[in-house]
């Protein structure tokens, strides 16, 4: 009896560490899926308001960005944010004729993308002010960012949209 025991003992763990090893698994295809449906909802991404953390932090938070982030490659992630970014800024000069500041949205998850963009491109993370039309400056300066079709897709609307306000500021003296 004691032998069964032994054996129905050692069948339990085994059964447990091979269920813990799918769970594993199921969790590398989930975060894979998560970075795929992730990479949708950025290519998607309509901004609707000016503040980028009232549009983004549900969904940050519904994508567990912070592990999603920590599972990505710094390529795909800063496409992710400068896409965002960039769709930001010309939701900016559609509705306003301006950018506004970046420092100001770092409000919960969607701190994340901010402070990624300024820590990857340099910017002094304490500063006064930082417009949201500095992602322009950015991503021209990038070679790799500068040859994604949806990134130069957006900086021809940006551009669009300047000559836009430019054409509307003429002033009568």
């Amino acid at each position: 009896m004691y032998f069964f025991k032994k054996i129905f003992g050692l069948i339990f763990v085994f059964t447990i560490l091979l269920a813990c090893n799918d769970h594993r698994m199921s969790d590398k295809n989930f975060n894979q899926l998560d970075s795929n449906e992730f990479e949708m909802f950025v290519n998607n991404y309509k901004p609707n308001h000016i503040d980028l953390s009232k549009d983004l932090n549900d969904t940050l938070k519904y994508f567990h960005i912070t592990d999603l982030f920590g599972a990505t490659s710094n390529f795909t992630k800063s496409k992710w944010v400068h896409k965002l970014l960039l769709k930001q800024y010309l939701y900016h000069l559609k509705t306003a004729n301006q950018g506004y500041g970046l420092y100001s949205m770092r409000k919960g998850y969607t701190s994340l993308i901010i402070n990624y963009f300024i820590e990857e491109n340099g910017i002094d993370p304490d500063g006064e002010f930082l417009n949201s039309g500095v992602v322009v400056h950015k991503v021209s300066n990038n070679q790799m960012l500068k040859k994604d079709t949806a990134i130069i897709t957006l900086l021809k609307e940006i551009k669009k949209e300047d000559s836009r306000i430019i054409k509307n500021m003429q002033f009568d003296y």
